[in-house]
């Protein structure tokens, strides 16, 4: 769970700031008065465009300790804990779909070493059907200090 509430994340196991490099818009927003320090975002129509996963590693702590795998579920998953509790959990990863176009392909295409598909190529200018996927860091505490050998986090990490 990343959260931007301090008081939550004294709960928590994984820090992250949501937004990533985008943060300090957040906070200027914020600052500005331009939106309310207890805004909660509408996640209305913004499932996922495709589905991943889950995969065996995903419930391996061992495994990730720099991402969410299901960082793109989050506030699906946890609704409930979200209403019920009030805790704030974003999406930690957006999964879009698009077309791309490369030269390269079309050109391919042209000379016949390519051939359109309608499902991958797309057609006769070369474009593609891609799944783009924007991943913003969680660290899992826990799984970070047994790799650096530092031992067991607890509430003295976030003190400041």
């Amino acid at each position: 769970m990343a959260s931007i509430n301090f008081a939550i994340s004294l709960r928590a196991v994984a820090i992250g700031a949501h937004g990533g490099s985008y943060a300090i818009y957040h906070a200027l927003a914020v600052a500005s008065k331009n939106l309310n320090v207890d805004h909660k975002p509408d996640f209305t129509n913004t499932e996922p465009a495709a589905n991943i996963g889950p995969f065996p590693q995903w419930s391996d702590p061992k495994k990730i300790v720099s991402m969410d795998p299901l960082g793109h579920l989050a506030p699906w998953l946890f609704k409930d804990i979200i209403t019920k509790e009030n805790v704030e959990i974003r999406p930690t990863i957006a999964v879009t779909r698009a077309h791309m176009k490369l030269p390269e392909l079309e050109h391919s295409v042209k000379a016949g070493r390519l051939v359109p598909d309608g499902k991958i190529c797309l057609n006769d200018s070369g474009e593609l059907a891609v799944t783009k996927f924007a991943v913003e860091p969680v660290w899992y505490l826990p799984g970070v200090a047994e790799r650096f050998g530092i031992g067991k986090p607890g509430p003295s990490v976030y003190a400041s």
